[in-house]
């Protein structure tokens, strides 16, 4: 297998439940699309139960007879066949975009506006994977409806993005929300990180896992999230509701969290970042005053 960014690891994993030997190849050192250095480093070794992984290095594909070596930086395997999943570009060769009179990028994208999805200030709306900003159906399906209206009003309105959400549906998940670790980590922000080895995760044997997001440093506004957890759909879609409502750390945890369930380690996760918070109040944390 080339490629494990979301795809792969998805495929490649349910490959190797069904009895299939399964090698994953791929020139970056991380999966799923995660650039949070911890949430990568386990996810690697949870994905490695179920098939070998040989990062960091470009493949080499040769034929032999009816087989095919794969080799990478020393390391190699000799497979029946080849999934590849490198992602998709956009057919964009195919509308003649040159024909526009906008200057292109360097992938032939034409300059557009994210909120009104107006190419320049042309009557013109670009949308869905076409502009490959967010390949997924949900950012695809907002993105037509902003085209749907701009194309019958005028002047274009802009539409606020949604917060950032990106699910590979591996066992456990791995998801990542919001501001990515790469565009944070220079930043002001505290972390806050919980595993899930407690409670509803014991109950169930899946204890594997581990939380951790980014809270502004300041003010405790969420930005961002990355885990491989057990039914971490469903905790990244709280936060991605979250951030997008502009809601803290002290907002989260004035919420309800019953016992036992998965929502717990995000309890404790917002707990570990409220001690790292430089906010001072006398109030405990997740406690709120009539």
């Amino acid at each position: 297998m080339l490629g494990l960014g979301a795809v792969g690891p998805e495929l490649g994993q349910a490959l190797s439940r069904m009895g299939i030997a399964v090698t994953g190849f791929d020139a970056l050192d991380r999966v799923g699309g995660l650039e949070d250095p911890a949430i990568n480093e386990l996810a690697i070794e949870l994905l490695g139960r179920d098939m070998a992984l040989h990062l960091g290095a470009t493949a080499e594909i040769e034929e032999d007879g009816e087989c095919l070596p794969v080799a990478a930086n020393g390391k190699s395997a000799s497979v029946d066949k080849l999934l590849v999943c490198v992602g998709r570009t956009s057919n964009l060769d195919r509308l003649k975009v040159e024909r526009l009179g906008v200057a292109l990028d360097q992938d032939g994208m034409p300059p557009f506006d994210r909120e009104t999805v107006q190419v320049a200030d042309l009557p013109i709306c670009i949308a869905g994977d076409v502009d490959g900003e967010r390949p997924v159906l949900h950012e695809a399906s907002h993105e037509g409806r902003v085209a749907g209206y701009n194309a019958v009003h005028e002047p274009s309105t802009p539409f606020r993005r949604r917060a950032p959400l990106a699910i590979a549906f591996t066992d456990p998940n791995i998801c990542v929300v919001g501001e990515t670790w790469d565009n944070l980590k220079d930043r002001d922000v505290v972390v806050g990180e919980a595993g899930f080895d407690s409670g509803r995760a014991m109950i169930m044997l899946r204890e594997d896992g581990f939380l951790r997001f980014y809270a502004d440093g300041a003010t405790g506004g969420l930005l961002g999230a990355a885990m491989i957890a057990p039914q971490g759909e469903h905790i990244a879609h709280l936060l991605a509701w979250s951030i997008q409502k502009g809601m803290t750390v002290f907002d989260l945890l004035e919420m309800p969290f019953y016992h036992p369930v998965i929502e717990e380690t995000l309890q404790a996760a917002l707990t570990d970042a409220a001690g790292k918070m430089e906010t001072c109040t006398d109030q405990p944390a997740g406690l709120a005053s009539t």
